[in-house]
């Protein structure tokens, strides 16, 4: 981990320069590095080589990029058996794993090599933050869920300047807690960064904010710029491959980073289109390869070239990743994530969907595995219980859970004060 760690931290200059390089350069890189994933996956992936075998293609009949919609798409419910796509040569228990039940309240895992993990987790992030204003001397504070804030490292505050926060934590808590560590960065949910912006009352003045998480209204933007006097600039990615695309200071899109993501756009006929539901590839993670994954979202491509002279091309998340918060008896909102971890630790569960009906009651929607009902009803209650205090807690087992429309599903939803 170290050595890799090392040979791409001295490959950063490069990774860098890479940007500005022109549209033309860019797609070229990122069709050879395409071709090769291909390639790998089909020697070394038992699930790719069965997958490209019944689609009746392999990598040498993908020519160009209008082959593409020959190569089937990879699901999240794919991703819920994650050993068959691990390569040989790799074994779970030596890579790196993110783990999460993203949108649709499926468990899912990816698991990432060293190279792809130091590449995806830091210096595609890195890049782009340096390239959008912040320096070394900024102090950012990451607003992130319990679990995640918990683990901190104090050698990376100390490196980077950085410190975790948690969200689920009250308000007056939290704010004398930045107020000491005085952050000239912000980063988190754009829902909870909103709720912060009407708390802080024009105290907190800031060089960035950067929002990530879920979609970012036009209104919530202008009042945490308002609130924070900075700039926000929202960026797009997931738990699967981490970072994707990300708002320059022009804000005209989201730049791809196409060197090393190949993003996709389908339309309503899985026909390539202009505005559609969201498909990437990651082209640098050997362990686990991930291609045309289907991750939820729509979006649309766009062909105009940013202001800012940047080769990557841009991108739109036009639907999906709104939350809600739970207000509950004792006055207290919960976050959505609070929820999602608590749920995460209940074994036995296929899919869920937490709904509130009222400030103390709430149904819990499951699709378990196999003939676990009562043993997962008591898990639920006991999880979920710890984090909505007062609150009853009545369990659903459905055969599905489907979206009610074709607006993207929502894991966390509260009726509470809606006609």
């Amino acid at each position: 981990m170290i050595a890799s760690t090392l040979s791409l931290a001295f490959r950063y200059p490069a990774l860098h320069r890479v940007q500005w390089c022109s549209r033309e350069v860019l797609e070229n890189l990122q069709w050879r590095r395409f071709k090769r994933l291909l390639h790998f996956a089909n020697a070394n992936s038992p699930y790719y080589r069965h997958h490209f075998a019944e689609a009746g293609m392999t990598p040498e009949t993908i020519k160009d990029r209008t082959d593409l919609d020959r190569i089937p798409i990879t699901t999240r419910e794919d991703l819920r058996n994650p050993d068959r796509l691990i390569c040989h040569g790799y074994r779970a228990e030596d890579l790196h794993c993110s783990f999460t039940t993203g949108s649709t309240g499926r468990r899912t895992r990816a698991y990432f090599d060293d190279r792809a993990w130091v590449l995806a987790k830091h210096l595609l992030k890195m890049r782009a933050r340096l390239t959008t204003g912040v320096s070394p001397t900024d102090r950012i504070a990451l607003l992130q869920e319990s679990e995640t804030a918990k683990n901190r490292s104090e050698w990376r505050e100390r490196l980077f300047r950085l410190r975790s926060f948690s969200i689920d934590q009250p308000m007056a808590t939290l704010l004398t807690a930045l107020r000491d560590f005085a952050p000239t960065v912000l980063y988190g949910f754009p829902s909870h960064l909103g709720r912060l912006a009407n708390a802080v009352d024009g105290e907190m003045r800031l060089s960035r904010v950067y929002t990530s998480g879920e979609l970012l209204p036009r209104e919530e933007r202008r009042a945490i710029e308002t609130a924070f006097g900075a700039p926000v600039l929202d960026v797009y990615g997931c738990t699967e491959v981490k970072e994707i695309a990300w708002q320059c200071l022009e804000r005209d899109g989201y730049h791809i980073n196409s060197d090393w993501l190949l993003v996709e756009v389908l339309d309503d006929k899985s026909a390539r289109g202009r505005e559609g539901p969201i498909l990437v590839t990651a082209l640098y993670n050997h362990a686990m390869p991930i291609i045309r994954y289907r991750l939820g979202d729509t979006g649309t491509l766009l062909d105009e070239p940013c202001a800012c002279g940047r080769g990557f091309p841009l991108m739109r998340p036009t639907g999906g990743r709104t939350v809600d918060y739970f207000e509950i008896p004792d006055g207290s909102r919960v976050s959505p994530y609070a929820m999602t971890h608590a749920m995460e630790q209940v074994s036995g569960i296929r899919q869920f969907q937490i709904i509130q009906t009222s400030p103390n009651q709430v149904t819990v929607r499951t699709v378990v595995d196999g003939d676990q009902g009562s043993a997962v009803d008591h898990q639920i209650r006991s999880q979920l219980g710890s984090v909505l205090p007062n609150v009853a807690i009545e369990v659903s087992h459905v055969d599905s859970i489907d979206s009610v429309s074709s607006a993207k599903f929502h894991i966390v939803v509260s009726e509470v004060g809606r006609s």
